[in-house]
C-alpha cells in the first residue's frame, strides 16, 4: 500500500506539461533550519513555469542533517505569487508534497523509512540582483516531514 501512496504522490506532484508557460524557466539553491528534527537543511529548486498566470511549479529537493537523523526530501512545491502594485516585493502561498526518506541514527530504533508529508507554504520573494531573485520562505508540516521549516535562497 506505501508504494502505491508514494506512485501517486509523484504522479500529483508533477504537472503535465502542456501548456507553453510550463518548462525550465531557471533554477536556485536554498538552505534553511527544520524543527523536529532539528536539522540544517541544504538543497536546490528547479522553476519549471506556470500553469496559468502567476501560479509556479517549483520542485526541489532537500538534504536535512542534525537530530541524529538524515533526510532527503523530493517535494513537488506549488505556490501562487500574488503581485503588490509598487514593490518589486512579491509574496506567495501554496503547498507541497513530499516524498521524504529518513536514515536514522541506529540508537533511535528504526534505520531507514520511506514516508510521504504534505507542507502549506509561504513566503515572500525579492529583487537581490539585476539577474537574480532572492526569497525567505516558511513551511509547515503534515505528516512525516520535519514540523516548521525556514529557508532563504536565489533564484538564477
Amino acid at each position: 500500500m506505501k508504494r502505491w501512496l508514494i506512485l501517486i504522490a509523484l504522479v500529483v506532484s508533477f504537472p503535465v506539461a502542456t501548456r507553453a508557460d510550463v518548462g525550465f524557466q531557471g533554477w536556485g539553491v536554498r538552505t534553511g533550519l527544520s524543527v523536529d528534527p532539528d536539522q540544517l537543511d541544504i538543497g536546490a529548486h528547479f522553476n519549471l513555469g506556470e500553469f496559468v498566470p502567476s501560479l509556479r511549479f517549483q520542485p526541489n529537493f532537500e538534504l536535512g542533517f542534525g537530530d541524529n537523523v538524515f533526510l532527503l526530501m523530493i517535494n513537488g512545491e506549488t505556490f501562487y505569487l500574488f503581485d503588490v502594485p509598487g514593490s518589486n516585493f512579491r509574496p506567495y502561498a501554496g503547498g507541497e508534497l513530499s516524498v521524504v526518506y529518513w536514515r536514522a541514527d541506529k540508537s533511535h530504533g528504526k534505520n531507514d523509512d520511506l514516508e510521504i508529508g504534505l507542507s502549506p507554504v509561504g513566503g515572500i520573494e525579492f529583487p537581490f540582483s539585476r539577474h537574480m531573485m532572492g526569497f525567505l520562505e516558511l513551511k509547515l508540516g503534515i505528516g512525516d516531514v520535519p514540523d516548521f521549516r525556514v529557508a532563504v535562497g536565489i533564484h538564477i
